[in-house]
């Protein structure tokens, strides 16, 4: 399964993480993000974000731990995606 089919089918990434959607952009993920902040301030309430990058996070993990996170019962839609991301990044 490759990333952009996950992410597409995925509810809660639509709807909070389009920046992870093919053709959306990190400007796009800014400019949401300023909209949300500006109506939670006007309506005094409070607006956190989590920002994290993953770019390199995966360069160092080994096929073992992929096939050990299988014999522990981790989805093997998780880790169709798992490998998708790993083929693609290192």
């Amino acid at each position: 399964m490759e990333r952009g089919h996950y992410y597409s089918n995925s509810p809660l990434l639509q709807q909070f993480q389009r920046n992870l959607i093919q053709g959306a952009s990190t400007v796009t993920s800014l400019a949401d993000s300023l909209f949300d902040w500006t109506v939670a301030l006007n309506n005094n309430q409070a607006a956190d974000n989590i920002y994290v990058d993953l770019s390199k996070a995966f360069g160092v993990v080994c096929r073992k731990l992929v096939m050990k996170l299988r014999s522990l019962g981790i989805s093997d839609n998780l880790l169709a995606w798992l490998e998708s991301y790993l083929e693609t990044e290192v």
